[in-house]
């Protein structure tokens, strides 16, 4: 999205965090949830360029960067040791400050592995962590148990607020994989109950999945974070984006891009950046989905590949049928049965995997593809799955 035209009707949310972070009494956590491309980004990369002079920001995507549990740790550290220099005064200065900070944290936790500092060819410092015993691999809990300190420690040391920005934060829950994280969301508690002066702002697409793991009372990070629900725009700011992004065209022409494609800030520049001269909006929209290389074509590919992509093939051939099944409107499980040729013992287990990635939604005349784009491409598309 172009900068002109992204940051519309969300002043009040940016409002809201930025005077909340700035307020020093107060020191809370925010989850930004919301389907994807619908601007949490937008919001967040506003917060760290307005805050950036007040705080400590950092901020790590991991729509960008698929971490692993190492990597996180260390882009973490390294991002607030980058941004702490610019406040430290001198780099000696802050090679010495963040080396106490370390050794301060090994003897709390007696951790097995070394810290130094090493300036890159542009000056900025470069965290290097290494095990204390040539032949062992630093365990990963404890990577990601110091990175967590380490914020809090550098929010004390420079006597100010640190904020940590997670985006897609559903993968660092999903971080449960790897051999000694399962407790990853206990881990991530101890970190929020021990924060001292740090504000966590976390966000995610998956928003089934994300509000499970911060509303359920079961859940390690229950009452934690104050959910903020970034959802369509209002039809006048969604006129107003395609205007934007449309050189002249007509409030009747924007006007029919809001009816096929609703609020949704991704589709709708979509709509306006690919308007080809003199073709009518439901050409537009019928263009972008059919053609391979059309923009919703592309992202409702994306979704779905996104999505389905860590199932085995035969898992994902069988998503497929009940996702294509579903295209034309509410289906209950026994009609999905018999037009998939899936058993019915089978099928609740794949339902509620569709239900949790915001793929599919249960109603009370059956279920059905969440969203219009996304059916519109499986009717579309050839019936071969």
């Amino acid at each position: 999205m172009a900068a002109m035209t992204e940051f519309v009707d969300r002043e009040e949310i940016l409002s809201h965090l930025v005077n909340s972070i700035e307020t020093k009494r107060r020191n809370v956590n925010y989850a930004l949830v919301g389907p994807r491309q619908i601007g949490k980004t937008s919001i967040l990369r506003e917060v760290v360029r307005i805050l950036g002079d007040k705080a400590i920001v950092v901020h790590l995507d991991f729509s960008i960067h698929r971490y692993s549990p190492e990597d996180f740790s260390r882009s973490l550290m390294q991002s607030l040791t980058g941004v702490y220099a610019r406040r430290a005064g001198g780099i000696k200065k802050l090679v010495s400050r963040v080396l106490n900070i370390f050794q301060g944290l090994k003897d709390l936790r007696r951790l097995r592995f070394s810290l130094s500092i090493e300036l890159d060819s542009q000056g900025r410092p470069q965290l290097s962590l290494k095990p204390e015993i040539a032949e062992k691999r630093i365990k990963e809990k404890e990577l990601i148990e110091l990175a967590f300190a380490y914020a809090t420690k550098v929010a004390e040391e420079a006597g100010t607020r640190v904020v940590v920005i997670i985006d897609e934060f559903q993968h660092l829950a999903e971080f449960a994989s790897y051999p000694g994280l399962k407790g990853i969301l206990d881990i991530f508690r101890h970190a929020l109950d021990e924060r001292g002066n740090v504000s966590y702002i976390v966000s995610g697409s998956r928003i089934h999945f994300i509000t499970n793991i911060l509303s359920d009372g079961k859940s390690p990070l229950f009452g934690r974070f104050t959910i903020i629900q970034v959802g369509e725009l209002e039809e006048k700011y969604a006129l107003e984006l395609y205007m934007k992004a449309r050189p002249k065209p007509s409030s009747k022409e924007a006007r029919a891009a809001y009816s096929l494609v609703g609020g949704h800030p991704f589709y709708l520049l979509a709509m306006a950046e690919n308007r080809r001269e003199n073709e009518r909006p439901e050409e537009t929209y019928k263009r972008l989905l059919s053609d391979p290389t059309g923009a919703l074509n592309l992202y409702a590919r994306y979704i779905i590949a996104e999505d389905l992509g860590t199932h085995a093939k035969s898992r994902q051939s069988r998503f497929l049928k009940i996702l294509h099944a579903l295209k034309k409107g509410p289906l209950s499980v026994s009609e999905i049965s018999k037009q998939t040729t899936i058993a019915l013992t089978s099928l609740p287990w794949y339902l509620q995997q569709l239900i949790s990635y915001d793929l599919v939604i249960k109603s009370e005349d059956g279920y059905y593809v969440r969203e219009r784009v996304l059916r519109d491409y499986l009717i579309g598309i050839q019936n071969d799955i």
